[in-house]
C-alpha cells in the first residue's frame, strides 16, 4: 500500500556474558524485599534468602557506593557497568547516534563527547534542547531497565523513514535513514574464582572425543579415568572440609566423585564450574555465593505493582522481618503457621530438615499456657531430604535464654532412614555418617564474604 511493504521479524534472544574491567563490592548487593517471593512455600525473612537460589538482590546504584536511594532513576552504577557491555557489533565497535542531518547527537552525561552506541546504554544527552526543551533523555520510555545498543548488523530489521528538514527559505532536505539497535537488560553479576583453572591433582582435561566413557565416577569402584567439560571436576573435595568425596553438590552437579590423577592414583574431587553458592569451604571460611541475580520484574511498570510496593513502603517498618523485633508474623508467629527449615550439618554434607507446624504446636507449645516449651524435656522428630543417597531420622530440642533471644537447636540422636522405614539403629550426639548439629540458617556467622578469602 502507498508503496510500502511490510518486514518480517521475529524477536530472538540471547545470555551474554561479558567481563568488567571494575570490581563490584559484594556490600552492592542486598535482598529485595519481595513479599511474595519471601512468602513462598515456607516463608523466610531476607537474611535467610542470603544464600537462597530463589533470591533477587538490588544493586547500590549510587556511584559512589554508599548510600542506598529509591525514587527517580538517573544515570548511576548500572549504566557504569553496562555500558561496558557491546551490542551485536561486538567489541570494537564506535557508533554514534544523532539526527538525520547530523545535529543533535547523543552525548554522555557529561556532555564531553559522543555517545559510543555500539555499546548499552539507556541515557544520554542532547547538545540542543528538543522540541519540548528537554536535553536529557532515557532510551526507554516507560522501562527503567530498557539499554541499546546500535549496530550495522544487516539481520537486524531496520527502522527506516525519509527525514525532512525544511529551511529558513522555504526549501528543504530530505535525508534516507535507516537505523538498527538490539535491546538488552541485567540478569546477574556472577564472581569468577581460580577454581576453574585449579588442578592441583592434573587430572586429565580432554576433548569430548577423548574422554572415558561408561565410568559413574564413585570412589573405589568407577573413577574418573579423565574429565571433560559436562565432567568438569578437579577440585579437591578437601577444599570443601571433606576428603572422602561426600561433598554438598548444588545446582545440577554431582556429589561423591573420584578421578585418577597424574599419580594414578584416585582423589575425591568436587564440580569446578560456577556454583550459585559453594559448598561450605574448610578452614572456618563457611559458604560463599557467587551468583548474584539482579534482574527487574517485568510487572514493575505496571500500576498495580506501584500502588503495592508503595502501600509496603508506607505500612511496613524497615526492619520488618527481623525475627526479634519486627512485626508478628515474621517472630515465633511465622513457624506456628508454616514451619521452616533446619539443616543437618557435618560429614561433609548437609541435609535439609522440614520441621512442620503441627510438630512445633504439638511438641515445642503449651497452648494453655500459651508459651512456648523451652529445654532438652521437649523433644521432636522429623525426617531429612535425601543427600548423598540417604535420608535421616532425628530428634531434636531447642533452647533460648529468654523470649527475647533466638532459638538454639540441638540434635539429640540421629538414625538412618525415614520414620516409617525399619529401625536401623539410633546413635547419640552424632549421626552415624557424623552429622553432629542442626542449624537453622539465619543468614548469619556461618557464611562467608567473598573480600575476605
Amino acid at each position: 500500500m502507498n508503496d510500502t511493504y511490510p518486514i518480517i521479524s521475529n524477536w530472538e534472544y540471547r545470555v551474554l556474558c561479558a567481563p568488567l574491567k571494575n570490581d563490584v563490592e559484594t556490600s552492592r548487593f542486598r535482598i529485595s524485599d519481595d513479599l511474595s517471593v519471601q512468602l513462598m512455600g515456607s516463608p523466610e525473612t531476607r537474611k535467610e534468602l542470603v544464600y537462597s537460589r530463589r533470591a533477587r538482590f538490588d544493586l547500590n546504584r549510587n556511584l559512589d557506593g554508599t548510600e542506598w536511594e529509591k525514587g527517580r532513576t538517573r544515570r548511576n552504577y548500572l549504566d557504569v557497568l553496562m555500558e561496558q557491555i557491546p551490542g551485536k557489533d561486538n567489541y570494537g565497535a564506535n557508533l554514534t547516534d544523532s539526527f538525520p542531518d547530523g545535529t543533535s547527537m547523543a552525548l554522555l552525561d557529561d556532555r564531553s563527547g559522543p555517545i559510543n552506541t555500539g555499546y548499552y546504554s539507556r541515557f544520554y544527552q542532547l547538545d540542543d534542547p528538543d522540541a519540548m526543551g528537554t536535553s536529557s533523555h532515557r532510551r526507554g520510555f516507560s522501562d527503567r531497565y530498557l539499554f541499546a545498543a546500535q549496530t550495522t548488523h544487516s539481520k537486524v530489521s531496520p527502522v527506516a523513514f525519509d527525514y525532512e528538514v525544511d529551511h529558513d527559505d522555504g526549501s528543504s532536505s530530505t535525508y534516507p535513514t535507516v537505523s538498527r539497535w538490539s535491546y538488552a537488560f541485567p540478569l546477574e553479576v556472577i564472581y569468577l574464582t581460580p577454581l576453574t583453572k585449579w588442578n592441583p591433582y592434573n587430572i586429565s582435561f580432554v576433548d569430548k572425543s577423548d574422554f572415558v566413557e561408561g565410568l559413574n565416577g564413585k570412589c573405589g569402584s568407577e573413577p574418573l579415568q579423565n574429565i571433560k567439560g559436562q565432567y568438569f571436576y578437579q577440585t579437591p573435595a578437601a577444599f570443601f572440609g571433606d576428603d572422602s568425596g561426600e561433598t554438598d553438590a548444588a545446582d545440577t552437579a554431582q556429589n561423591g566423585l573420584c578421578a585418577i590423577g597424574a599419580d594414578g592414583e584416585e582423589h575425591a574431587v568436587a564440580a569446578s564450574g560456577h556454583w550459585l553458592v559453594f559448598p561450605e569451604i574448610g578452614g572456618d571460611v563457611g559458604f560463599v555465593r557467587q551468583r548474584y541475580p539482579i534482574p527487574p520484574v517485568h510487572e514493575a511498570g505496571s500500576a498495580a505493582f506501584k500502588e503495592v510496593k508503595s502501600l509496603q513502603d508506607v505500612i511496613l517498618p524497615t526492619d520488618y522481618d527481623d525475627v526479634e523485633t519486627g512485626v508478628e508474623f515474621f517472630t515465633d508467629t511465622r513457624d506456628m503457621e508454616y514451619g521452616f527449615n533446619l539443616y543437618l550439618e557435618g560429614g561433609g554434607h548437609d541435609h535439609l530438615v522440614f520441621i512442620k507446624s503441627n510438630r512445633i504446636f504439638k511438641d515445642w507449645y503449651d497452648d494453655e499456657n500459651l508459651q512456648y516449651l523451652n529445654g532438652s524435656d521437649y523433644m521432636t522428630t522429623a525426617d531429612s531430604e535425601t543427600a548423598n543417597g540417604h535420608t535421616h531420622t532425628i530428634n531434636i530440642w531447642r533452647w533460648r535464654e529468654d523470649a527475647d533471644s533466638a532459638w538454639n537447636y540441638e540434635l539429640d540422636s540421629c538414625r538412618f532412614g525415614l520414620k516409617s522405614d525399619e529401625d536401623v539403629g539410633w546413635t547419640n550426639d552424632t549421626c552415624a555418617d557424623f552429622h553432629d548439629a542442626v542449624r537453622r540458617d539465619t543468614g548469619e556467622d556461618t557464611k562467608a564474604d567473598p573480600t575476605k578469602i
